[in-house]
């Protein structure tokens, strides 16, 4: 059957974007190609303040962002988005080495979905993602 993809469960069903947020190149990279792999477009930024520019109105479904990075903090990041009205429900994953229990709690009360101590795994991220998309039973 040409041009007809049988898809297992949790795959996307039409490219979804993912945006990448991260200062280490190799840690965006590695993020990057794992959700490639998997299915998804993927936009990268290395800071917040660059990440925010690609949230002008295009359609992302997540954001994998890093926590300590120059410029914006993975906080102040989460602040920005929330702060922006089409991107209010926006996921947001958030993935740090440091994180303490006030930066957690403070980073989720400010609006990140989910938390996830360094280093991740692909299996990890990619799980992370689908259970960020799945919609809500």
């Amino acid at each position: 059957m040409s041009g007809t993809h049988i898809l297992e469960k949790g795959q996307p069903t039409m490219t979804q974007t993912i945006l990448v947020v991260d200062d280490v190149p190799i840690a965006r990279t590695f993020n990057s190609t794992a959700l490639q792999a998997a299915g998804y477009d993927v936009l990268e930024a290395e800071d917040g303040q660059q990440a925010l520019q690609y949230l002008d109105g295009r359609p992302i479904a997540a954001v994998v962002c890093d926590f300590q990075m120059p410029h914006m903090n993975g906080l102040e990041f989460v602040r920005a988005v929330r702060a922006n009205a089409q991107y209010q429900s926006l996921p947001v994953l958030m993935l740090s080495a440091e994180g303490n229990a006030q930066t957690i709690k403070e980073t989720t009360a400010a609006g990140a979905t989910l938390w996830i101590a360094k280093p991740v795994s692909r299996s990890q991220l990619l799980a992370s993602i689908k259970r960020m998309l799945e919609p809500m039973a």
